[in-house]
C-alpha cells in the first residue's frame, strides 16, 4: 500500500524558506569576502609589523585566487548543511559550538585554534543577530508545526552558517593560518549579514500566514556562542575555569605535553614535606604557561592573593587544598589541580545527584587533587581507577530520586566509608583508588546479582514472546492471502491473524517444530471458516451442525493453552455464536443477515493489519508478570494513543495530515544504560535500561531493587513523546567534563592562542 503525502501550508512555507535561504548564500559571500578584504587591508596599512604586514598581503592574495569558488559553493553547501541540520545531525567536522572535553585529546593544535576561531565568530555573530534570530526562531519552529520555540531546531540557526563556512575553507587547500586569518574576518560581518537574513526571512513567513511559536522561561544556562554548552545539570551553572585555563592548555594537559617525567617524584616529595614558607617557587612554571596566553598580569594578581592566603593560613589550621597548590612545581600539575577543582564543583552543584552524594563528591576533591600532583591526566583516561571509581559512584546513585529509598541508606554508608579511607591516607598512585573500588564493587556484586535474576528471567519471557510473535505474524501473512478475496469478517480475520496466530506459534515451539500442525491448531481454522462462509457451508447443514461445539471448544482451548484471558475473546465468541445460528437458519434470513456482515474495503483491512502488526508483540499473564511488559493498550491509561507517523523535518514530528505507517527509525531512543525515569500512574519509579534486543525493538528496564518494566520500541516511543519516559541526560562525569572544557573554551575567546 502506498501512501501520498500532502504538505501543508507550513510546510511549503518552512521548505520555501530554507530554499530562499541556500539560495542567499551566494551574495551573503560575495559581500563577506568584501567587508574581510577591506578590513584585512586597513589592518596591513596599520601595523608596523613586517611580518604581520606579509601575512595579511598573503591573505588577500588567496582570497582574491578563490573568491569566485566560494562564492559559487557555499549556496550549495549551506542547502546540505540545512538538510544535516533537519536530520538532527551535527554535520562532518562541526568546529562550532560546545565541545566535548573527549574530544581534546583527539585535536591537534591547529583544530584548536580553529574550534576558538569558530566559537568566537559564532558569538559575535550571535551577538549582532541577536533581536532578529529570536523573532526568527519563533516564526520557523511554528512552521515546522512545534508550539515552542526550540533555538536548536532552527537548521538556520547561527551555528550552521559558521560550520559551514569552516567546512568550506578547509576544501580550499589554503594554509590553516590564512583560514583562521580569514575567520577572523569573516567573523565580525558574519553576524550583520545574518541580521539582514533572519529580518528579510521573518517578513516572508509573516506574509505566508505563520504565527510565532511560543517562548517556553526556563533556567538559565551557560552558553559558547550562544547554544547551550554540556552542563551538569539544567539548573546548575558550572564553574568559571579561571584566567589561565584555556582550551588549548587543557588540550596540552590531556596530551602529556605539559608533565614533565619527574612531576611525580617532585610533586610527591612535596606532599612528603608539608607547606611551604613562600609561594615565590611557584612563579616561574605560572609564567611559563601563562606568557603564551598573554595573561601576565592576571596571573601576577592570581599569585599575589594565594600568597596572602598562605600567610593567613599557614599560622592556622592551615588549607590543604592551598597547601597542595602550592606544592604544584610543573605547569601540568597547576593546570591539573584547577580542572579537578573545576570538575568537583561541577559534579557537586549536579541536580541527579541527591545532596548526600552531592557532599561525598566534595570529600573527594582533596584525594583527587593529590592524585593530580603525580598524574595530572587522570580525568582524560576512562579507564583510570579514580575516574572509574568517580563515575561508578555518580552514575549508581542515580539509582535512587530520594534518599529515603530503599537500599539508599547502604548505598550512601558504603561510600563515605571509602571516601573517609581515601581522605586520610597518601595518594603516590592509583592503588588507593583501585582499593576503594574493588571494595565497593565487592558491595554492590550482590546486588547486582539479584538484578541479573530479575533481568534475566525478564529477557527470557520477551525473546520466548518475541520468538512466538514472529512465527505467528508468519501465519497470519498466509492466512490473509489465502482468504484476501473470501467472504470472511473482517473480525475473524483479525482473531485468526491476532490470538490465533500466536496459540498457532506457541503449539510448534512446545513441539519443537516436530510437526506441522501440533494439536490440530491449523485444522481447525480450515473448520472455522468453513463454517461461516454461507458459499461452502450451507451445502452441508448437518456437518454444520456437529461442527459447530467442536469448533468452539477447540477454539477455547487453545486460548487457555496460552493462558489468553476470556474478556478479551468473549466479543468474538459473541459474534461466532451469532454467525452460527444465522447460518442454521432458513435462506431468507441468512441473506439479510449477509448483507449486514458487507466486508470493508481493502485498504480499510490493510489499515487494520498495519495496526495490528504494530501491536503485534503479546505476551501470557505469568510473561508479563515477569517482565513487567507494558503493552499498548496500558502503557499510558490517561494519554491518548497514536500512531507512529512520517518524520517530514525532524525525526519524531507529528502533522496531523500527514500520518502514514512507516518502520522505525534504526537508532535506538535510549541508550544501554541510561537511567531514566518512568511514569506508572502517578508515582516516577528510576530505572536504567540494562537490555535491549539486537533489532532494536524490545527493552527491559530494571530499578535499583530489581523490579523490571519491558516494553516494545512502539510504546517507548509512546511514552517518550507524552513525557512518561525522562532520561536523565547523559553520565554525571562526563558532563561534568565537558562543563570544563566549555569554559576554558569560553576563556579563549578573548585571546589569540
Amino acid at each position: 500500500m502506498t501512501d501520498t503525502v500532502r504538505p501543508t501550508a507550513q510546510a511549503m512555507a518552512f521548505d520555501a524558506c530554507v530554499q530562499q535561504a541556500a539560495a542567499a548564500g551566494r551574495a551573503l559571500m560575495v559581500r563577506l569576502i568584501e567587508t574581510a578584504r577591506h578590513s584585512m587591508r586597513l589592518r596591513a596599512g596599520a601595523t608596523d609589523v613586517m611580518s604581520e604586514r606579509n601575512d595579511l598581503v598573503e591573505a588577500l592574495r588567496l582570497l582574491g585566487q578563490n573568491e569566485g569558488m566560494m562564492a559559487e559553493r557555499y549556496p550549495l553547501e549551506l542547502m546540505a548543511a540545512f538538510s544535516d541540520a533537519m536530520r538532527g545531525a551535527a554535520g562532518p567536522k562541526a568546529s562550532a559550538g560546545p565541545i566535548s572535553f573527549d574530544q581534546l585529546e583527539l585535536m591537534d593544535e591547529d583544530q584548536v585554534q580553529e574550534r576558538v576561531e569558530g566559537a568566537r565568530a559564532l558569538q559575535s555573530a550571535m551577538m549582532a543577530s541577536e533581536q532578529e534570530l529570536a523573532e526568527f526562531n519563533a516564526l520557523i519552529c511554528a512552521a515546522q508545526g512545534l508550539k515552542t520555540v526550540r533555538a536548536d531546531r532552527n537548521p538556520l540557526r547561527p551555528e550552521v552558517y559558521v560550520r559551514t563556512l569552516q567546512s568550506l575553507l578547509r576544501t580550499l587547500g589554503v594554509p590553516v593560518a590564512v583560514r583562521l586569518r580569514w575567520m577572523q574576518h569573516f567573523g565580525p560581518a558574519l553576524g550583520k549579514e545574518l541580521s539582514r537574513i533572519y529580518e528579510k526571512l521573518t517578513l516572508d513567513l509573516r506574509s505566508k500566514g505563520i504565527g510565532a511559536a511560543a517562548y517556553v522561561i526556563t533556567p538559565s544556562r551557560s552558553a559558547v556562542g550562544g547554544r547551550q554548552v554540556a552542563e551538569p545539570t539544567a539548573g546548575a551553572t558550572p564553574a568559571a575555569a579561571s584566567p589561565r585555563l584555556t582550551v588549548d592548555q587543557l588540550r596540552r594537559l590531556m596530551a602529556g605535553e605539559l608533565t614533565p617525567a619527574d612531576s611525580g617524584k617532585r610533586a610527591g616529595d612535596a606532599q612528603r614535606e608539608g607547606p611551604k614558607t613562600d609561594f615565590l617557587h611557584t612563579v616561574p612554571a605560572a609564567f611559563e604557561a601563562l606568557e603564551e596566553m598573554k595573561q601576565v598580569d592576571t596571573a601576577v594578581n592570581r599569585i599575589a592573593k594565594r600568597q596572602a592566603v598562605a600567610g593567613t593560613t599557614q599560622t592556622g589550621s592551615g588549607d590543604e587544598r592551598e597547601q597542595l597548590r602550592r606544592s604544584a612545581t610543573a605547569v601540568g600539575q597547576a593546570l591539573g589541580l584547577e580542572v579537578v577543582t573545576l570538575m568537583i564543583e561541577n559534579l557537586a552543584h549536579d541536580d541527579r545527584l541527591l545532596a548526600p552524594v552531592q557532599d561525598v563528591v566534595r570529600q573527594m576533591e582533596l584525594p583527587l587533587m593529590r592524585l593530580a600532583l603525580v598524574d595530572p591526566r587522570f580525568f582524560s583516561d576512562r579507564k583510570h581507577p579514580a575516574r572509574a571509581l568517580l563515575e561508578q559512584m555518580t552514575q549508581r546513585s542515580l539509582a535512587f530520586r530520594s534518599s529515603d529509598d530503599s537500599g539508599f541508606e547502604g548505598f550512601i554508608g558504603a561510600l563515605r566509608a571509602e571516601i573517609m579511607v581515601l581522605c586520610t591516607e597518601p595518594i603516590q598512585d592509583a592503588s588507593p583508588f583501585s582499593a576503594a573500588l574493588g571494595v565497593l564493587e565487592t558491595t554492590w556484586e550482590s546486588q547486582e546479582k539479584h538484578e541479573r535474576e530479575r533481568r534475566d528471567r525478564a529477557v527470557q519471557a520477551l525473546l520466548h514472546a518475541e520468538q512466538r510473535s514472529m512465527l505467528a505474524e508468519t501465519f497470519a501473512r498466509e492466512f490473509r492471502a489465502a482468504n484476501a478475496n473470501a467472504p470472511v469478517p473482517e473480525e475473524v480475520v483479525d482473531f485468526v491473524a491476532g490470538p490465533w496466530a500466536q496459540v498457532v506459534a506457541q503449539a510448534r515451539i512446545s513441539d519443537g517444530n516436530a510437526s506441522v500442525d501440533p494439536n490440530g491448531y491449523l485444522a481447525v481454522v480450515d473448520d472455522l471458516v468453513w463454517s461461516i462462509r454461507d458459499d461452502l457451508s450451507r451445502a452441508d447443514l448437518e456437518r454444520l451442525a456437529g461442527l459447530i461445539p467442536s469448533i468452539v471448544e477447540r477454539l477455547k482451548a487453545g486460548l487457555a493453552a496460552i493462558s489468553y484471558p476470556d474478556s478479551r475473546s468473549a466479543g468474538f465468541f459473541n459474534l461466532l455464536m451469532e454467525l452460527h445460528q444465522q447460518a442454521l437458519k432458513p435462506q431468507r434470513m441468512f441473506a439479510r443477515r449477509a448483507r449486514a456482515l458487507v466486508r470493508t474495503t481493502r485498504e480499510q483491512l490493510e489499515a487494520r493489519f498495519a495496526a495490528a502488526d504494530a501491536d503485534r508483540m503479546w505476551l501470557a499473564p505469568s510473561e508479563v508478570k515477569d517482565s513487567g511488559f507494558l503493552d499498548s493498550q496500558d502503557a499510558l491509561p490517561d494519554a491518548v494513543h497514536f500512531e507512529r507517523t512520517r518524520p517530514s523535518v525532524y525525526p519524531g514530528d507529528a502533522r496531523s495530515d500527514q500520518a502514514v505507517q512507516q518502520p522505525y527509525d534504526s537508532a535506538i531512543p535510549v541508550a544501554l544504560n541510561t537511567w531514566v525515569e518512568l511514569r506508572q500512574g502517578a508515582q516516577w519509579i528510576r530505572s536504567r535500561l540494562t537490555w535491549v534486543n539486537p533489532q532494536g525493538t524490545l527493552f527491559v528496564f530494571t530499578s535499583a531493587d530489581g523490579v523490571t518494566l519491558s516494553m516494545t520500541r512502539r510504546v517507548l516511543d509512546i511514552r517518550l513523546a507524552a513525557d512518561a519516559v525522562r532520561v536523565l541526560d547523559r553520565a554525571v562525569v562526563d558532563s561534568a567534563l565537558d562543563a570544563v572544557a566549555n569554559a576554558a573554551l569560553q576563556n579563549s575567546l578573548d585571546l589569540r592562542l
